[in-house]
């Protein structure tokens, strides 16, 4: 099953404690366009920075002064024993995850039929295979990448299937956001659903924008 697919707040402020003009460091243009457009709504002018290296770097930027807060996937702290370092998950009416986010992909070869057979009856999980590709059918319809701020994430409860998607600006002044909801046996169709209605709604427009602002 997937494991939690929000976002961490890794600092030593709540989010509805942060300082004005604190700096938050990310390497995520979904993140950091989400978080500019929630802080600025509610009247902090906050700096977003960029933050590369792997988690304990990351974190060690954060203890060293560098960032009065890191954000970072709490699936990823969690699997590597540093669940200790999350302030608080950020809630995805926020913060929208990354397609795929907390799930586990296994590669196998592809003529070991016995090793499948495993795969399938042992560690497949249904759920969380149909979230994750509508979620990735999103994302490809909208013809996303790491360089473009695109959010979706796709869950069940009490049998009806919910999928949520999300096209930013770089600086989250412009947000689209919506959310579709059908059967589980349609997920896909309601993928290319809520694709289509994000490019007549101007995704497209956003998301080549964003390109070129990213480099």
């Amino acid at each position: 099953r997937r494991a939690d697919p929000r976002d961490a707040w890794c600092s030593t402020y709540r989010l509805d404690e942060f300082p004005s003009g604190g700096t938050i460091g990310t390497s995520s243009l979904r993140r950091a366009a989400q978080l500019a457009a929630y802080f600025r709504a509610n009247g902090n002018n906050v700096q977003i920075m960029p933050l590369r290296g792997n988690v304990p770097t990351r974190l060690e930027k954060l203890k060293a002064g560098g960032f009065q807060a890191i954000v970072l996937a709490a699936a990823g702290l969690e699997r590597l024993d540093l669940g200790d370092e999350i302030c608080e998950r950020i809630p995805v009416d926020i913060c929208l995850p990354a397609v795929a986010q907390g799930a586990l992909g296994i590669e196998i070869r592809q003529d070991d039929e016995q090793l499948r057979v495993l795969v399938k009856d042992s560690l497949h999980c249904d759920l969380t295979a149909r979230c994750v590709e509508a979620e990735r059918i999103f994302l490809e319809r909208l013809g996303g990448s790491c360089r473009t701020p695109i959010a979706a994430y796709a869950y069940e409860t009490e049998g009806v299937f919910s999928l949520e998607g999300m096209v930013a600006s770089l600086s989250g002044d412009k947000i689209l956001r919506e959310k579709v909801e059908s059967i589980p046996g349609e997920s896909v169709t309601v993928a290319q659903k809520l694709a289509a209605s994000f490019l007549v709604r101007g995704a497209k427009e956003i998301i080549e924008v964003a390109v070129r602002e990213s480099g």
